[in-house]
């Protein structure tokens, strides 16, 4: 760390600051000045400030030309610009034990952030394992369990990083030797870098106005309250009040306004898409509702690039058609599916397909090979292999694909398709066996 920020003074730059987010420094004159740093066993961060033992260590290294730039509840930095300073520590082994307790302090909330990273980033490998479609086409678990990732990687690296340290800090010091830490700022700087990208994808790529909204607002309220109970903490810290009272103050505070705030977002939000100026769903819909054994059921009106009525023929009242889009960067899916309303009595023909676009290979057959395997789980142990539902390659230039396939039991076609084209992919389900006819229309309309 002193190195670094000896670097940065000759670069013309003063540490002023320190805090979780980073540190933050003033335009100063490029100059050479040696820095320390001198870790402080504060009990709490409630405590006031500065305590009289901190004051007086202050007062005693300003004494000797060390001057305080930046403190942190268990680190104070100190520069000094005479050439050649007395160090403030002299025994190496009271230095390394400061440290050692000022990490055992830190150790929880690693241990916690670790553990939490884990859960998260460890859910988005698991995910990605089982489902590895439905990850890639969604902008916000992609981001989520990147993000939580790399915080794991950071907190992990800096753990590892320490012990190695401290075992080698140990045997220096029993020869009268500190050796300095090291911190791993680089590393740092490119996570936060990683992390506002991933940030940036997800903001630009989710297909919902309303839901992107809504979390910018309770982000941007997360950092309002962080800001505003950080500042009545170091306010009562300032004033000396008792570290008892000002953690209940704190507390009462960040309680309060936590309660206000996030109440008054979600009572905005509901009233918000109750009168229709927000949209939760990517979507547009055209829609209506209407009463079906006591239930309100929703029946869309949406526009499909393939219809029953183009492959039938037949027009009928009494379809809901709805649309639905997901994509992210890798993957676009979209869902198109007709059915009849519950209240129709006519036995009218059912029509799904679910449509993937990607521009690059490996993620196209992914998609390709997890619809292949799609009723695979359906299939009974024990039943014989020629009674398995699998999908058999048919002629694709009946679909006018690249490739087609048709899922059978045994030896029984099924009304189930799998068709390719250099970039797309579809998995289409009528409830009706396709003549050769009705497989060019579909091939046309879904390849459109």
């Amino acid at each position: 760390m002193e190195h670094h920020l000896e670097k940065r003074a000759r670069q013309g730059w003063l540490l002023e600051k320190m805090s979780g987010l980073g540190w933050t420094y003033r335009r100063i004159p490029p100059q050479p000045l040696t820095y320390t740093v001198s870790y402080f066993n504060q009990e709490s961060l409630y405590e006031p400030e500065p305590s009289e033992q901190r004051q007086s260590f202050q007062d005693f290294c300003e004494h000797a030309g060390w001057k305080l730039a930046a403190a942190s509840p268990w680190a104070q930095v100190f520069y000094n610009e005479r050439p050649d300073p007395v160090p403030i520590e002299t025994d190496p082994e009271l230095e390394l034990a400061s440290i050692q307790r000022a990490a055992k302090k830190a150790l929880p909330a690693y241990i916690m952030t670790i553990l939490a990273g884990i859960w998260l980033g460890g859910g988005w490998i698991w995910q990605f394992i089982l489902d590895p479609v439905d990850l890639l086409v969604s902008p916000n678990w992609a981001a989520t369990g990147f993000c939580f990732g790399l915080l794991a990687v950071y907190m992990v690296t800096d753990l590892v990083f320490y012990y190695r340290w401290r075992r080698k800090a140990i045997r220096a010091a029993q020869h009268g030797e500190f050796l300095p830490t090291r911190g791993l700022y680089k590393l740092h700087y490119v996570l936060l870098v990683l992390s506002a990208v991933s940030f940036v994808y997800w903001a630009l790529m989710v297909t919902t106005p309303g839901l992107r909204g809504f979390i910018l607002i309770y982000l941007l309220l997360i950092a309002v309250l962080s800001a505003l109970t950080a500042w009545v903490r170091r306010t009562l810290q300032r004033r000396r009040v008792s570290a008892g009272v000002n953690r209940g103050v704190t507390l009462a505070v960040s309680i309060g306004l936590s309660l206000a705030l996030f109440s008054a977002l979600f009572i905005g939000m509901f009233a918000a898409i109750r009168n229709g100026w927000v949209r939760l769903d990517g979507d547009v819909h055209n829609s209506t509702t209407y009463e079906w054994n006591g239930q309100t059921v929703v029946a869309y009106s949406d526009p499909l690039p393939l219809t029953v009525e183009d492959l039938t023929g037949i027009t009928a009242e009494g379809y809901s058609r709805h649309w639905e889009t997901e994509a992210s960067l890798l993957l676009k899916r979209e869902k198109g599916e007709q059915r009849a309303r519950y209240d129709v009595e006519e036995d009218l023909p059912r029509l799904e397909y679910v449509r993937y676009t990607t521009r690059f290979s490996a993620i196209y057959e992914l998609c390709l090979n997890e619809l292949l395997r799609d009723h695979e789980d359906w299939n009974v142990p024990g039943t014989p292999s020629e009674q398995w539902m699998q999908y058999r390659p048919i002629d694709a230039a009946a679909w006018g694909a690249q490739n087609a396939w048709q899922l059978y039991m045994g030896s029984e076609p099924m009304d189930c398709y799998i068709l390719t084209w250099p970039d797309r992919i579809v998995q289409l389900e009528p409830d009706w066996l396709l003549d050769e006819e009705q497989m060019a229309i579909a091939g046309q309309k879904l390849a459109a």
